[in-house]
């Protein structure tokens, strides 16, 4: 009779946490993070839940903020791209320089912009333009160096 019973709880009581943590897992696996081990035991099974649950909330953390991040690089491209598009549309050096700036400033929002341009006679970089930007001032200025 107690062989019985120890079968009985072996096939009915023990299968039971582990078939579910395998469920669980298996749709985390699929993508399903907001998935979570519930009815957690008081023995081995419910620690390897726990675990479970703690590491999918930390994995949903980081992509969430990886996600995040692509976001924000993203933005930085388009705004760097739209720059260099305009580069190949203005021809006036000073018109170029002032839209570039507020290109860069509407974008990023930087407390000033500064353009380096390389001088081959002197093998140097000089600064071209600088563009001010300060709450109290909408605009840019250009200097020449």
């Amino acid at each position: 009779m107690a062989l019985i019973l120890i079968s009985v709880f072996t096939h009915l009581v023990v299968p039971r946490p582990l078939r579910h943590l395998t469920n669980v897992t298996q749709r985390q696996a699929q993508g399903d993070l907001t998935s979570r081990v519930e009815l957690l035991p008081q023995d081995e099974f419910g620690q390897l839940g726990t675990v479970f649950n703690r590491m999918t909330s930390q994995l949903a953390r980081l992509i969430g903020n990886l996600e995040q991040r692509v976001i924000e690089h993203t933005r930085d491209l388009d705004i760097t791209s739209e720059v260099t598009r305009q580069t190949t549309r203005v021809f006036d050096m000073d018109e170029l320089l002032r839209h570039m700036a507020n290109l860069t400033r509407e974008g990023f929002n930087p407390t000033h912009v500064s353009v380096f341009l390389y001088e081959p006679k002197t093998n140097r970089f000089g600064t071209q333009f600088i563009g001010v930007v300060k709450p109290q001032f909408s605009g840019v200025t250009i200097t020449h160096s």
